[in-house]
């Protein structure tokens, strides 16, 4: 038997910026923080941690660019970014990881009624609006899903 290190937290009510001591956690496999109303900017050693295969940070209230540093984390299959503030351009560290495992990066890079795309990502796989409906685009078929908040 094979034994997973995770630490959920979604959907706890949870206030307050993400600590930058959870780079501390270097078994961790996957860190689920969504749903919460986590401020502030994702922090660039989360990257340090390389055991991690998923990253849900999603339907939160963070802000600024996604760290390049996430990058380093090579075993990433998942990553959730959608339902929050961030702006710019997914860093071409974490696009490339697409050609490896990372197999779902959901951001904010759907047009919505509100105004313009708030991610700029060309290696998405799916892309999201504020109403966390995201729209998934794989061999040229286009599904949409909305999840509820």
């Amino acid at each position: 038997a094979s034994w997973r290190e995770y630490l959920n937290l979604g959907d706890n009510d949870l206030s307050g910026s993400i600590p930058s001591s959870l780079d501390q956690l270097v078994q961790l496999e996957e860190l689920i923080l969504s749903h919460n109303n986590l401020y502030g900017t994702l922090p660039s050693n989360l990257g340090t941690m390389t055991s991690l295969t998923l990253l849900d940070v999603s339907s939160n209230k963070l802000t600024g660019s996604v760290p390049s540093a996430l990058g380093n984390l090579s075993g990433l299959v998942w990553m959730r970014l959608f339902g929050n503030d961030l702006s710019g351009v997914i860093p071409d560290s974490v696009c490339m990881m697409r050609e490896n495992n990372l197999n779902k990066l959901m951001v904010d890079c759907l047009y919505s009624n509100s105004g313009p795309v708030k991610v700029y990502c060309p290696c998405c796989t799916d892309c999201c609006n504020e109403d966390s409906c995201c729209i998934w685009n794989k061999q040229r078929k286009i599904f949409g899903a909305c999840f509820d908040l």
